[in-house]
């Protein structure tokens, strides 16, 4: 009826226009590249194509507005493969009525050639069939977005994707916000309104609003599967499972998924990596003792702790054993008992894995010092009756002595005097031997305990019997007569 290769505008405010067919081609009513096209009243019923768009074929560069009348029952014929309202360019939907249309794909709107935009803020797609893919928005292309943020699309159908499918092969986009409606859209009778092939997602592209209503199918059906972008506002209410065996979850890393479907409340971590750090001085294993270690998980408006042994079990694990700073720990909760029949982890299991901070200090080493002997004569040697143990990782040994015990102490070291292996007794009087050792990997710097010994002096006695000399030891000093 209408043909133009080089624009033009066309503005349909009433009327009806019905009964038209494109024997040979395309758009039963309209056919049309560049220009603009507003429907605001009319009424496109009962027309056919052979190929595409029962009634509408716009392409190349044609803005396309629709805020009321209806485009109805046009059908492109099963050659076709285009839908009754075939898009190639931007298409403004803000109300009408996209109703009873049938093709192979996409039944009501099929977004093809780049870029090809449906942005709709209101109106109604609905009644539509495709034999194929998308009973009312098929996402064809890379180039090919929508953006729903009102507007209803419901009671559609088609042989995937009943509301709306979004091809896998390209890299089209369904953007979301506002309070949009896709529901009652079936594939062979079941539930299937947004269509989501393996890997595909939808993005929440800006605030979504009380009334939004929307149900997603998934390609993959094994539970969890994230179907949506991050985002900071948790919109799962919006959203609905046309599986019954599953449902919507907003998870903590603000990704909205897919899971199974249980009674159970569910329980969500508040404990990350980001706000929670463990420590631990090194013990030689990577394991964090979790005795006194409690996880905290939102149920709802109340926040509940678990601990190993009530109702649970806790493990966690460092990521090396060795001692050192910005390490990671890997926490997994496992429910028990009653607490496995009342809740479920965000995963959609009992079971819940994930990783915190944590910091594994150096210990300290537990040294002992021992001497052979603790009685000397001036000239003694020292060294050969010390012996320590509890020495870590081949640490160095260094061995001391003060005149009091109060003069051990680590800022007074080098003020003792060091046992070297020629080292001699040489005063007489009350001493203290202690041990240090040098810091490792895994240990601090060790001290032992101090160990009390004697340096006497000594003297020679002249026995007249026989000529012989023989020592005398005195603890008083000079030999005494």
């Amino acid at each position: 009826m209408i043909y133009s290769e080089c624009g033009g505008t066309i503005n349909l405010a009433g009327g009806t226009i019905s009964g038209n067919k494109a024997t040979n081609g395309d758009g039963g009513v309209i056919n049309m590249a560049g220009g603009t096209v507003t429907i605001s009243g009319a009424k496109l019923t009962g027309n056919t194509s052979s190929q595409y768009g029962g009634a509408v074929y716009l392409y190349n560069g044609v803005t396309a507005t629709m805020t009321g009348g209806e485009i109805s029952s046009n059908q492109a014929a099963s050659e076709g493969r285009r839908g009754a309202c075939v898009r190639h360019i931007p298409f403004n939907l803000s109300g009408g009525k996209i109703t009873g249309n049938s093709s192979v794909d996409g039944g009501a709107i099929y977004l093809n050639r780049e870029p090809s935009v449906l942005n709709m803020s209101g109106g109604v797609i609905s009644g539509n069939t495709a034999t194929g893919n998308g009973g009312g928005v098929y996402i064809y292309r890379s180039g090919s977005i929508c953006n729903l943020s009102g507007g209803t699309i419901e009671n559609n159908t088609a042989g995937s994707g009943g509301g709306i499918y979004v091809n896998p092969k390209n890299s089209g986009q369904l953007k979301l916000s506002g309070a949009p409606t896709v529901r009652n859209n079936t594939v062979s009778g079941a539930a299937n309104n947004v269509y989501l092939p393996s890997g595909k997602t939808l993005s929440i592209s800006a605030p979504m609003e009380p009334g939004a209503s929307v149900g997603v199918t998934v390609g993959n059906a094994s539970c969890p599967v994230a179907f949506s972008n991050a985002y900071e506002e948790d919109y799962a209410a919006y959203f609905s499972s046309d599986d019954a065996n599953a449902q919507v979850a907003y998870r903590s890393d603000q990704i909205l998924y897919l899971v199974t479907a249980d009674s159970r409340t569910v329980l969500e971590r508040t404990m990350s990596i980001n706000n929670a750090k463990v420590e631990k001085y090194y013990d030689g294993t990577p394991d964090f003792p979790v005795t006194n270690f409690g996880a905290p998980y939102k149920a709802g408006d109340f926040t509940l702790e678990f601990k190993d042994g009530t109702g649970c079990t806790i493990s966690a694990v460092f990521d090396s054993p060795e001692a050192g700073d910005s390490k990671t720990v890997t926490v997994t909760v496992t429910l028990t008992g009653e607490n496995a029949e009342q809740f479920v982890f965000e995963n959609g299991t009992t079971t819940d894995t994930f990783t915190i901070g944590g910091t594994i200090h150096k210990a300290e080493p537990d040294l002992e010092l021992s001497m052979l002997k603790t009685e000397f004569l001036k000239g003694d040697w020292l060294y050969e009756t010390l012996s320590v143990t509890g020495v870590m990782e081949n640490a160095e040994v260094t061995y001391r002595y003060a005149e009091h015990p109060s003069l051990i102490y680590a800022d007074n070291d080098s003020n003792n005097e060091v046992i070297y292996s020629f080292t001699q007794a040489v005063d007489a009087g009350e001493f203290w031997a202690y041990a240090t050792t040098a810091e490792t990997a895994n240990y601090r710097a060790g001290r032992s305990n101090a160990v009390k010994f004697t340096v006497l002096d000594f003297c020679t006695v002249h026995f007249e019997s026989n000529g012989a000399l023989m020592p005398r030891k005195s603890t008083l000093g000079p030999c005494l007569w």
